[in-house]
């Protein structure tokens, strides 16, 4: 089948799905320094993403043992691994001899992305696991400000600013009226 693409090519692998269509992808360049396998990142992503499920779920709150230390050891410890296993998949090297990370920013936006992408998943895992709703609903509010913080950081400041009026505005107050409705009135003395 000629596609116009050089399928004998040096270096290519061809995937057809059902003659309809092809794409070639680079093969892995493996060398001495970089023995890792070419699916570590995708295991790695997989047994993260199951080890930080089963610390989200220690972390809920439930009657009885209160397991929610172990929880948030698990989780730290799970994004600790995670960042030692993945970023040197992302270094680069120099022409110096030494590596930079590849994140796609220059030197300033890096701190601002990695602060924001913490207070994101911190509040994120207060939004789901704290007792109360009305604080709940506050953590949601400190996730819309970091992933809006996060938006400004990619150049992306229409995004930022209407996720800040849609979620904060539209959906956090038809979700602070349901927790009024919700609230059951109390006795008065």
């Amino acid at each position: 089948m000629d596609n116009g693409f050089d399928l004998q090519g040096a270096g290519h692998v061809q995937f057809a799905y059902r003659d309809l269509v092809s794409v070639q992808l680079p093969r892995p360049v493996v060398s001495k320094s970089n023995r890792l396998p070419f699916m570590l990142p995708q295991l790695v992503l997989y047994l993260a993403t199951v080890v930080g499920a089963a610390a989200l779920y220690l972390l809920m709150p439930k009657p009885g043992r209160d397991l929610r230390v172990l929880g948030g050891l698990l989780g730290a410890a799970t994004l600790g691994a995670l960042w030692l296993v993945l970023v040197p998949l992302t270094l680069l090297k120099t022409s110096g001899g030494g590596a930079s990370l590849n994140t796609g920013f220059g030197g300033a936006e890096a701190p601002f992305y990695y602060a924001f992408s913490a207070i994101a998943i911190g509040a994120g895992v207060r939004v789901i696991t704290h007792t109360r709703p009305v604080y709940a609903a506050l953590w949601f509010v400190m996730v819309i400000i970091a992933s809006a913080g996060l938006m400004l950081t990619l150049s992306a400041e229409f995004m930022a600013l209407a996720m800040i009026i849609i979620y904060g505005g539209a959906i956090l107050v038809t979700y602070m009226f349901v927790i009024m409705l919700a609230t059951p009135p109390q006795a008065e003395d």
